[in-house]
Protein backbone atom coordinates (compact mmCIF):
# COMPACT_ATOMS: atom_id res chain seq x y z
CA UNK A 1 0.00 0.00 0.00
CA UNK A 2 3.19 2.23 -0.06
CA UNK A 3 4.50 1.73 -3.68
CA UNK A 4 4.07 4.97 -4.67
CA UNK A 5 5.82 6.24 -2.43
CA UNK A 6 8.04 4.34 -1.57
CA UNK A 7 9.25 4.75 -5.31
CA UNK A 8 9.37 8.71 -5.03
CA UNK A 9 11.71 8.03 -1.73
CA UNK A 10 13.75 5.93 -4.02
CA UNK A 11 14.25 8.19 -6.91
CA UNK A 12 15.09 11.26 -4.83
CA UNK A 13 18.99 10.80 -5.37
CA UNK A 14 18.55 11.15 -9.06
CA UNK A 15 16.19 13.77 -8.80
CA UNK A 16 18.50 15.59 -7.09
CA UNK A 17 21.25 14.99 -8.92
CA UNK A 18 19.28 16.51 -12.26
CA UNK A 19 18.51 18.95 -10.51
CA UNK A 20 21.84 19.85 -9.03
CA UNK A 21 23.60 19.60 -12.90
CA UNK A 22 20.84 21.64 -14.45
CA UNK A 23 21.17 24.54 -12.03
CA UNK A 24 22.38 26.96 -14.51
CA UNK A 25 19.46 26.36 -16.94
CA UNK A 26 17.11 25.96 -13.91
CA UNK A 27 17.96 29.39 -12.25
CA UNK A 28 18.18 32.07 -15.21
CA UNK A 29 15.12 33.41 -14.50
CA UNK A 30 16.04 34.09 -10.78
CA UNK A 31 19.87 34.79 -11.50
CA UNK A 32 17.76 38.05 -13.90
CA UNK A 33 15.28 38.88 -11.67
CA UNK A 34 17.66 39.41 -8.63
CA UNK A 35 20.39 40.81 -10.51
CA UNK A 36 19.69 44.52 -9.85
CA UNK A 37 18.28 44.35 -5.99
CA UNK A 38 20.84 44.12 -3.43
CA UNK A 39 18.14 42.33 -0.46
CA UNK A 40 19.61 41.51 2.68
CA UNK A 41 16.32 39.57 3.75
CA UNK A 42 14.53 37.04 2.19
CA UNK A 43 10.74 36.45 3.26
CA UNK A 44 9.88 32.74 2.05
CA UNK A 45 6.09 32.24 1.97
CA UNK A 46 4.66 28.99 1.89
CA UNK A 47 2.42 26.28 4.04
CA UNK A 48 3.67 22.81 5.59
CA UNK A 49 6.08 21.46 4.08
CA UNK A 50 6.99 24.64 1.92
CA UNK A 51 7.49 26.07 5.10
CA UNK A 52 9.73 23.45 6.74
CA UNK A 53 11.78 23.62 3.55
CA UNK A 54 12.43 27.12 4.38
CA UNK A 55 12.91 26.89 7.84
CA UNK A 56 15.12 24.49 6.40
CA UNK A 57 17.88 26.75 4.82
CA UNK A 58 18.17 29.75 7.30
CA UNK A 59 21.80 28.55 7.86
CA UNK A 60 22.83 28.29 4.81
CA UNK A 61 21.77 31.92 3.72
CA UNK A 62 23.25 33.21 7.34
CA UNK A 63 26.82 31.71 7.25
CA UNK A 64 27.44 32.07 3.43
CA UNK A 65 25.76 35.33 2.64
CA UNK A 66 24.80 36.98 5.67
CA UNK A 67 20.98 36.65 4.28
CA UNK A 68 18.36 36.62 6.99
CA UNK A 69 15.88 34.01 5.25
CA UNK A 70 12.51 34.61 7.54
CA UNK A 71 10.12 31.79 6.83
CA UNK A 72 6.19 32.88 7.24
CA UNK A 73 2.75 31.24 6.77
CA UNK A 74 0.74 33.04 4.66
CA UNK A 75 -1.35 33.98 7.30
CA UNK A 76 1.00 35.96 8.68
CA UNK A 77 2.83 37.36 5.90
CA UNK A 78 0.90 41.08 6.50
CA UNK A 79 2.78 41.43 9.85
CA UNK A 80 6.38 40.91 7.76
CA UNK A 81 5.73 42.74 5.26
CA UNK A 82 5.16 45.98 6.88
CA UNK A 83 8.02 45.55 8.98
CA UNK A 84 10.32 44.86 5.80
CA UNK A 85 11.51 47.39 3.10
CA UNK A 86 10.76 46.27 -0.59
CA UNK A 87 14.79 48.07 -1.41
CA UNK A 88 16.41 45.64 0.56
CA UNK A 89 13.80 42.47 0.60
CA UNK A 90 12.97 39.46 -1.67
CA UNK A 91 10.05 37.57 -1.22
CA UNK A 92 9.38 34.01 -2.85
CA UNK A 93 6.15 32.10 -2.65
CA UNK A 94 6.61 28.59 -2.03
CA UNK A 95 4.28 26.09 -3.48
CA UNK A 96 5.24 22.66 -5.15
CA UNK A 97 1.45 23.09 -6.87
CA UNK A 98 1.22 26.60 -6.96
CA UNK A 99 -2.15 26.22 -6.22
CA UNK A 100 -2.11 26.90 -3.01
CA UNK A 101 -5.14 29.26 -1.78
CA UNK A 102 -3.57 31.05 1.31
CA UNK A 103 -0.58 31.78 -0.41
CA UNK A 104 -2.15 33.31 -3.90
CA UNK A 105 -4.32 35.14 -1.47
CA UNK A 106 -1.08 36.98 -0.12
CA UNK A 107 0.61 37.28 -3.51
CA UNK A 108 -1.32 40.27 -4.81
CA UNK A 109 -0.63 42.25 -1.34
CA UNK A 110 2.74 41.40 -1.63
CA UNK A 111 2.74 42.90 -5.72
CA UNK A 112 1.05 45.72 -4.60
CA UNK A 113 3.51 46.83 -1.75
CA UNK A 114 6.34 47.23 -4.39
CA UNK A 115 7.89 43.58 -3.46
CA UNK A 116 9.98 42.16 -6.05
CA UNK A 117 9.08 38.67 -5.88
CA UNK A 118 9.67 35.06 -7.39
CA UNK A 119 7.40 31.80 -7.58
CA UNK A 120 8.76 28.01 -6.72
CA UNK A 121 6.36 25.54 -8.30
CA UNK A 122 6.44 22.53 -10.25
CA UNK A 123 4.13 23.95 -12.88
CA UNK A 124 4.69 27.36 -14.91
CA UNK A 125 0.60 27.51 -15.35
CA UNK A 126 -0.30 27.31 -12.18
CA UNK A 127 -1.52 30.22 -10.52
CA UNK A 128 1.21 31.35 -8.23
CA UNK A 129 3.50 31.03 -11.41
CA UNK A 130 1.79 33.00 -14.03
CA UNK A 131 1.08 36.05 -11.22
CA UNK A 132 4.40 36.53 -9.22
CA UNK A 133 7.40 38.53 -10.91
CA UNK A 134 9.28 35.18 -11.75
CA UNK A 135 9.48 31.43 -11.57
CA UNK A 136 11.52 29.23 -11.06
CA UNK A 137 11.05 25.75 -11.79
CA UNK A 138 11.45 22.79 -8.68
CA UNK A 139 11.62 19.94 -11.26
CA UNK A 140 11.13 17.49 -8.91
CA UNK A 141 8.32 15.60 -11.31
CA UNK A 142 4.84 13.99 -10.54
CA UNK A 143 4.28 13.38 -7.20
CA UNK A 144 0.39 11.96 -6.44
CA UNK A 145 0.76 11.07 -2.93
CA UNK A 146 -0.08 13.30 -0.14
CA UNK A 147 2.82 13.37 1.61
CA UNK A 148 5.50 14.80 0.03
CA UNK A 149 9.09 13.60 0.04
CA UNK A 150 11.13 14.78 -3.01
CA UNK A 151 9.03 17.09 -3.12
CA UNK A 152 10.30 18.79 -0.12
CA UNK A 153 13.59 18.12 -0.32
CA UNK A 154 13.96 19.01 -3.92
CA UNK A 155 11.86 22.37 -2.89
CA UNK A 156 15.22 22.74 0.11
CA UNK A 157 17.45 21.76 -2.82
CA UNK A 158 16.34 24.64 -5.09
CA UNK A 159 16.57 27.00 -2.18
CA UNK A 160 20.19 25.74 -1.41
CA UNK A 161 20.83 26.49 -5.11
CA UNK A 162 19.40 30.04 -5.39
CA UNK A 163 22.03 30.51 -1.95
CA UNK A 164 25.54 29.43 -4.61
CA UNK A 165 24.32 31.51 -7.51
CA UNK A 166 24.24 34.57 -5.03
CA UNK A 167 27.53 33.02 -3.66
CA UNK A 168 29.02 32.63 -7.43
CA UNK A 169 27.67 36.36 -8.24
CA UNK A 170 29.68 37.33 -5.33
CA UNK A 171 32.88 35.57 -6.14
CA UNK A 172 32.28 33.17 -3.30
CA UNK A 173 34.46 30.20 -4.76
CA UNK A 174 35.81 28.47 -2.40
CA UNK A 175 32.05 28.30 -0.69
CA UNK A 176 30.37 27.08 -3.96
CA UNK A 177 33.32 24.51 -4.31
CA UNK A 178 32.61 23.11 -0.44
CA UNK A 179 29.05 22.92 0.07
CA UNK A 180 28.56 21.30 -4.08
CA UNK A 181 30.82 18.70 -2.27
CA UNK A 182 28.84 18.21 0.50
CA UNK A 183 25.60 17.88 -1.78
CA UNK A 184 27.28 15.68 -3.95
CA UNK A 185 28.51 13.18 -1.41
CA UNK A 186 25.20 13.55 0.77
CA UNK A 187 23.76 12.14 -3.44
CA UNK A 188 26.03 9.30 -3.33
CA UNK A 189 25.37 8.07 0.15
CA UNK A 190 21.86 8.30 0.00
CA UNK A 191 20.46 5.14 -1.82
CA UNK A 192 22.48 2.88 0.79
CA UNK A 193 21.05 5.12 3.92
CA UNK A 194 17.49 4.36 2.22
CA UNK A 195 17.79 0.56 2.00
CA UNK A 196 19.28 0.66 5.89
CA UNK A 197 16.38 2.81 7.05
CA UNK A 198 14.24 0.29 5.26
CA UNK A 199 15.78 -2.51 7.55
CA UNK A 200 15.55 -0.18 10.52
CA UNK A 201 12.02 0.51 10.34
CA UNK A 202 10.86 -3.46 9.63
CA UNK A 203 12.54 -4.08 12.74
CA UNK A 204 11.02 -1.15 14.91
CA UNK A 205 7.94 -1.27 13.27
CA UNK A 206 6.04 -3.19 15.94
CA UNK A 207 6.97 -0.78 18.29
CA UNK A 208 6.13 2.21 16.60
CA UNK A 209 2.56 0.48 15.43
CA UNK A 210 2.04 0.86 18.79
CA UNK A 211 2.77 4.45 19.71
CA UNK A 212 0.00 6.79 20.84
CA UNK A 213 2.24 9.40 19.87
CA UNK A 214 5.37 10.44 18.79
CA UNK A 215 8.08 12.61 19.76
CA UNK A 216 11.06 13.55 17.54
CA UNK A 217 14.35 15.26 19.13
CA UNK A 218 17.69 16.95 17.29
CA UNK A 219 19.58 20.37 17.70
CA UNK A 220 21.63 21.64 15.65
CA UNK A 221 21.47 21.73 12.26
CA UNK A 222 19.51 18.40 12.11
CA UNK A 223 16.05 20.44 13.98
CA UNK A 224 14.48 22.36 11.04
CA UNK A 225 14.79 18.83 8.64
CA UNK A 226 13.34 17.42 11.83
CA UNK A 227 9.86 19.83 11.47
CA UNK A 228 9.59 18.29 8.45
CA UNK A 229 10.27 14.48 9.73
CA UNK A 230 7.19 15.30 12.04
CA UNK A 231 4.86 16.43 9.86
CA UNK A 232 5.69 13.01 7.56
CA UNK A 233 4.86 10.66 10.46
CA UNK A 234 1.04 12.39 11.63
CA UNK A 235 -0.03 12.70 7.93
CA UNK A 236 1.14 9.09 7.51
CA UNK A 237 0.60 7.34 11.14
CA UNK A 238 -2.74 9.33 12.05
CA UNK A 239 -1.09 9.60 15.78
CA UNK A 240 0.26 13.26 17.11
CA UNK A 241 3.61 13.69 15.69
CA UNK A 242 5.59 16.76 17.21
CA UNK A 243 9.32 17.99 16.79
CA UNK A 244 11.43 19.52 19.27
CA UNK A 245 14.73 21.13 19.87
CA UNK A 246 16.58 19.12 22.30
CA UNK A 247 17.28 21.47 24.89
CA UNK A 248 13.66 22.88 24.87
CA UNK A 249 12.24 19.47 25.37
CA UNK A 250 14.09 19.14 28.74
CA UNK A 251 12.57 22.28 29.99
CA UNK A 252 8.83 21.11 30.82
CA UNK A 253 7.83 18.70 27.93
CA UNK A 254 9.76 16.06 29.69
CA UNK A 255 6.70 15.82 32.29
CA UNK A 256 5.14 13.58 29.20
CA UNK A 257 7.87 10.64 30.41
CA UNK A 258 6.01 7.32 31.06
CA UNK A 259 4.75 4.45 30.22
CA UNK A 260 3.64 4.85 26.00
CA UNK A 261 5.90 7.74 25.48
CA UNK A 262 7.42 7.35 22.57
CA UNK A 263 10.78 9.32 21.54
CA UNK A 264 12.60 9.29 18.57
CA UNK A 265 16.09 10.71 19.03
CA UNK A 266 18.52 11.75 16.35
CA UNK A 267 21.70 11.63 18.31
CA UNK A 268 25.12 14.22 16.70
CA UNK A 269 28.66 12.82 17.02
CA UNK A 270 29.24 16.26 18.90
CA UNK A 271 27.27 18.68 21.13
CA UNK A 272 24.94 16.82 23.64
CA UNK A 273 25.51 13.43 22.31
CA UNK A 274 25.48 12.02 26.00
CA UNK A 275 22.81 14.08 27.32
CA UNK A 276 21.07 12.79 24.70
CA UNK A 277 21.91 9.35 25.22
CA UNK A 278 20.95 9.83 29.14
CA UNK A 279 17.86 10.84 28.26
CA UNK A 280 16.95 7.85 25.85
CA UNK A 281 17.74 5.30 28.97
CA UNK A 282 15.61 8.16 31.36
CA UNK A 283 12.81 7.39 29.18
CA UNK A 284 12.98 3.54 28.91
CA UNK A 285 13.03 3.34 32.45
CA UNK A 286 10.17 5.42 33.22
CA UNK A 287 8.54 3.23 30.95
CA UNK A 288 8.86 4.82 27.72
CA UNK A 289 10.19 3.37 24.84
CA UNK A 290 13.72 5.24 22.83
CA UNK A 291 13.97 4.64 18.89
CA UNK A 292 17.86 5.78 18.37
CA UNK A 293 19.07 7.40 14.93
CA UNK A 294 22.59 7.99 14.85
CA UNK A 295 25.11 10.36 13.39
CA UNK A 296 28.59 9.26 13.69
CA UNK A 297 29.58 6.61 15.40
CA UNK A 298 27.88 3.89 17.11
CA UNK A 299 25.95 4.79 20.37
CA UNK A 300 25.50 1.09 21.10
CA UNK A 301 21.85 1.43 22.53
CA UNK A 302 20.12 -1.82 21.38
CA UNK A 303 18.05 -1.08 18.13
CA UNK A 304 20.13 2.12 16.79
CA UNK A 305 20.01 3.11 13.43
CA UNK A 306 23.62 4.41 12.52
CA UNK A 307 23.88 6.81 9.52
CA UNK A 308 27.35 7.03 9.42
CA UNK A 309 29.33 10.28 9.25
CA UNK A 310 28.39 13.50 7.94
CA UNK A 311 30.29 16.08 5.79
CA UNK A 312 28.85 18.98 6.34
CA UNK A 313 25.79 21.34 8.06
CA UNK A 314 23.82 21.55 4.99
CA UNK A 315 22.59 17.99 4.49
CA UNK A 316 20.38 17.09 6.72
CA UNK A 317 17.24 17.01 4.26
CA UNK A 318 19.20 14.33 2.22
CA UNK A 319 20.60 11.95 5.69
CA UNK A 320 18.44 12.19 8.79
CA UNK A 321 15.02 12.94 7.03
CA UNK A 322 15.36 9.81 5.07
CA UNK A 323 14.50 7.17 7.72
CA UNK A 324 11.44 9.39 8.75
CA UNK A 325 10.30 9.21 5.44
CA UNK A 326 11.09 5.34 4.58
CA UNK A 327 9.09 4.95 8.54
CA UNK A 328 6.23 6.83 6.90
CA UNK A 329 5.75 4.49 4.15
CA UNK A 330 6.52 1.43 5.79
CA UNK A 331 5.02 1.30 9.31
CA UNK A 332 1.87 3.44 7.58
CA UNK A 333 1.53 0.53 5.49
CA UNK A 334 2.15 -1.75 9.00
CA UNK A 335 -0.94 -0.52 10.54
CA UNK A 336 -3.79 -0.92 7.43
CA UNK A 337 -2.96 2.65 6.10
CA UNK A 338 -2.92 2.94 2.35
CA UNK A 339 -0.50 6.37 2.70
CA UNK A 340 -0.66 6.25 -1.50
CA UNK A 341 -4.05 7.98 -0.96
CA UNK A 342 -5.57 10.80 0.84
CA UNK A 343 -7.54 9.63 4.21
CA UNK A 344 -9.95 12.85 2.77
CA UNK A 345 -10.07 12.94 -0.79
CA UNK A 346 -11.95 15.69 -1.21
CA UNK A 347 -10.55 17.84 1.95
CA UNK A 348 -8.91 20.40 -0.40
CA UNK A 349 -12.26 21.08 -2.24
CA UNK A 350 -14.41 20.86 0.57
CA UNK A 351 -11.90 23.59 3.07
CA UNK A 352 -11.13 25.31 -0.43
CA UNK A 353 -7.23 24.97 0.62
CA UNK A 354 -5.74 24.74 -3.07
CA UNK A 355 -7.90 25.56 -6.63
CA UNK A 356 -8.27 22.98 -8.80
Amino acid sequence: MAEKMMAYIRSQPNVWREVYEKREQRLGEFCRAVSDLAFSRIIAIGSGSSYNAACCVKKLFADELGIQVLPCVPTQADTLLNLCAPQDTLVLLISQSGESTSTIGVLERVKARGFQNIAITETPTSTIAKNSGGWVELACGEETVGPKTKGFTTTVLTLQLMALALCEKRGKTEACERIGTQLETSFQLAPERIERSVQWAAQQSQRLCAAPHLMVLAEGENRPAMLEAALKLLETLYIPAVSYEFEEYLHGVHCTIGPGSHLILVIPNTGNRERMLRLAAFNEAHGGVSHVISIGSQTGVQGELNLGSFHGPYTPCYDVLLPFQVVSALVSQDKGIHCDKPKFPHFNRELGTKNG
